[in-house]
């Protein structure tokens, strides 16, 4: 092996090390209160555009879902925690409502007390930023095949805003425990070409 090869080969090491470390850094304090990026229906969901962890604000200071407004703007509650690296999308053909686009992903939750009743907010914005479309869902809730290629719209949305979650996923979640979540767009618009998604709001656990 010659002294330059032998230099090619350390340094992809290097590179790959690089690689990975920056995985770990991900993987270890990924997770903002919003999320957004690319939409690409050909291509796996890339890394987040931008994360955005909200300044401390007090529980009164955070918007309850029924007094949430539908909008582009976000009123996060920055401490339930998107992670980045498990979030994905993907299109499910449905027999009344046509084609569905279908958001998974983790929230993570990161106050010092359990919590319940995570709400989110998952928008499709235009090329130039303008929210196309909107949805709202409560954390915990998924769905199966069968319900997403077959049930009508209303049913979807109706079991995506059970609030407790399915088997109570969303209650008393405690500090630092991940739940999963579930977003459905129909009618996608032709100009949505970016995703973005927001935590509304939580509540202390034993609240209702």
């Amino acid at each position: 092996m010659t002294r330059n090869s032998l230099k090619i080969m350390v340094s992809a090491y290097a590179r790959f090390l690089l690689a990975a470390a920056w995985l770990m850094l991900c993987l270890a304090f990924g997770g903002g209160s919003a999320v957004a990026g690319d939409l690409e229906p050909s291509k796996p969901v890339p890394p987040p555009k931008s994360v955005t962890v909200q300044p401390k604000v007090t529980e009164s200071a955070v918007p309850k879902p029924e007094t949430a407004k539908a909008s582009g703007r976000s009123n996060s509650d920055p401490y339930i925690g998107f992670i980045e690296v498990p979030l994905t999308f993907y299109y499910r053909e449905n027999k009344d409502a046509g084609r569905l686009l279908i958001f998974t992903g983790q929230v993570r939750n990161n106050y010092p007390e359990p919590r319940s009743f995570i709400y989110l907010r998952g928008y499709l914005l235009s090329g130039n930023g303008e929210p196309v479309a909107e949805r709202f869902a409560y954390a915990g809730n998924q769905l199966s095949e069968e319900v997403l290629t077959h049930l009508p719209m209303q049913e979807i949305t109706t079991r995506l805003s059970i609030k407790s979650g399915k088997d109570n996923a969303n209650l008393s979640i405690s500090p630092g425990a991940e739940i999963p979540f579930m977003m459905v767009f129909d009618d996608v618009p032709q100009s949505a070409q970016e995703y973005r998604f927001d935590v509304v709001s939580s509540e202390p656990a034993g609240e209702r």
